[in-house]
């Protein structure tokens, strides 16, 4: 399974979480900031997971920003 973890961090908790849980997926799974991810990186993925630390009981700016830009079109592309 070709997976993907995409986080956002202020201190660096979530970066760990998010290597940790790469680690479990397996060698088919990739771990990339919010800040560095490019839209072609989520083609052709199985298993997207998303990690942002909570700022005002809501995910930090960075990843609501990311989060708008995948539409229905963009998420059906996983497969």
């Amino acid at each position: 399974m070709k997976a993907l973890v995409i986080y956002d961090t202020n201190f660096g908790n979530t970066k760990v979480i998010s290597e940790t849980i790469v680690k479990e997926l397996g060698k088919d799974a990739k771990v990339i900031s919010v800040s560095d991810i490019k839209a072609r990186e989520i083609k052709g993925i199985d298993l997207l997971v998303v990690g942002s630390p909570i700022v005002g009981w809501k995910p930090s700016e960075k990843m609501v920003a990311f989060l708008a830009t995948l539409g229905k079109q963009a998420v059906s592309q996983f497969k």
